[in-house]
């Protein structure tokens, strides 16, 4: 993992055009533990893993800070001046151990989401964890209206799409949906949605009908 992020380090570099050479490039910071503790604290399924291959070609630098993410078990920050890479979960803090605020997540893991095994679910699921959305402002609204947002929400070229049907599913004693806030420049469209359910107390999953993937949410248990 840390050759990785050496190489996207330079790479930030090489390909950074301002003339200041103090300037150029991206600075990075891996907020992980040692590997002793890792590997007796933390379940087999969290522990950052080595990259066993990673091949991209005209891709931003984003999008390779993600796909190295989902290999290692890592999460990955834009903070102040540099990028945080930080263990599954939890979020980058200051040398002296502060939090940071208005942190804006390249790619946190789900944390809401359920186990998925049909092949169609999977494939959508990867499709949305690969979609990026761009100038989210989601203000109070009702979950149900938050999600038709995302759905609507525009890419990085600036176009609108509808990207994959919904179902809430709610106990029969839920009147009104909860209200949600999400507020970002970018995000990919499964991390809004774990997001948002983080805050209705939600669980989320896709399911297929036939073979169209359908994004379910459901009440945690």
């Amino acid at each position: 993992m840390a050759e990785a992020i050496e190489f996207l380090r330079m790479r930030s570099r090489e390909l950074d055009a301002r003339e200041d050479p103090n300037k150029k490039g991206i600075g990075f910071v891996t907020q992980t533990p040692p590997a002793a503790p890792l590997a007796a604290g933390i379940p087999e399924d969290q522990k950052p893993q080595t990259i066993a291959k990673l091949q991209l070609r005209n891709v931003t630098l984003g999008h390779a800070i993600r796909e190295v993410c989902k290999q290692t078990q890592l999460d990955a920050y834009i903070t102040p001046g540099r990028i945080a890479i930080v263990p599954r979960g939890q979020a980058p803090t200051t040398e002296d151990g502060k939090a940071i605020p208005d942190l804006i997540p390249i790619y946190k893991h789900p944390k809401s989401n359920k186990p998925i095994t049909d092949k169609s679910a999977q494939v959508g699921f990867e499709a949305l964890n690969h979609t990026l959305l761009k100038d989210i402002d989601i203000r109070e609204k009702p979950l149900d209206e938050a999600l038709a947002t995302l759905n609507l929400a525009k890419d990085p070229k600036g176009q609108a799409r509808h990207y994959i049907n919904t179902v809430i599913r709610r106990k029969p004693e839920t009147k009104n949906l909860p209200k949600v806030t999400l507020r970002t420049p970018y995000t990919t469209f499964t991390m809004a949605v774990d997001e948002l359910c983080r805050q209705s107390h939600c669980h989320w999953t896709i399911e297929t009908n036939g073979d169209i993937p359908v994004l379910v949410l459901m009440p945690a248990e």
